[in-house]
């Protein structure tokens, strides 16, 4: 069957329409091309007991994430109560300001420490996140939104009315049925096999 010409109404709108096509596939194009990765640094003491642990922690909480946001924190944001620098991190454009995802947390079951109650909900920073566009990965941690519904976290007062773990891999568990789940493979063998009972029970002792 021969094709009929089109009309010049008919053109135009399959000329717009091949415009807007190429216009968004362009864009789809432009946007993968400009999300980058970058890794970033961080320091963190390290414990040799449970004991230990529980000592550098000023809240140990049973809890779940709600919701999250990223923000530019500077320097003295990510101190601890202690005085410690948390990490550092790569800057984002000037200055030294440290890209980090703040978490609010609610609080179901304290373990340890006076300064939160069952239902209170909290900040909880971890360094990383994606922020105009640019994904800052800390390859020592997972992020606190990757993880499960409930979360055992041992927690250090930044004295910015934010908390932190106090260690990627010993600061954030998952729990299930009452058993602490390592987060990641490097943790020692003195932190696995733990239940939230066994550190109510330690954090008392």
């Amino acid at each position: 069957m021969a094709l009929r010409p089109r009309t010049p109404a008919q053109l135009v709108a399959l000329t717009a329409l091949l415009g807007a096509v190429v216009g968004v596939t362009a864009w789809m194009l432009m946007t993968h091309t400009a999300t980058k990765e970058i890794t970033v640094s961080a320091e963190y003491p390290s414990y040799a007991s449970l004991a230990d642990a529980q000592e550098a922690s000023d809240a140990i909480v049973v809890a779940r994430v709600l919701d999250s946001r990223v923000e530019l924190l500077e320097p003295r944001q990510v101190k601890s109560s202690r005085g410690g620098v948390r990490g550092v991190a790569t800057s984002i454009d000037s200055g030294a300001r440290i890209v980090a995802t703040m978490y609010t947390v609610e609080v179901s079951t304290v373990i340890n420490g006076d300064t939160v109650r069952g239902g209170d909900t909290m900040t909880v920073s971890q360094i990383g996140g994606t922020y105009k566009g640019v994904t800052y990965i800390d390859p020592q941690g997972v992020a606190l939104s990757e993880l499960g519904e409930s979360l055992v976290l041992l927690l250090e007062d930044t004295g910015e009315g934010m908390y932190t773990p106090i260690h990627p891999d010993i600061g954030v568990f998952e729990q299930r049925a009452g058993l602490l789940i390592p987060v990641t493979d490097r943790v020692a063998p003195e932190f696995r096999g733990l239940t939230v009972d066994y550190l109510s029970w330690a954090a008392t002792e």
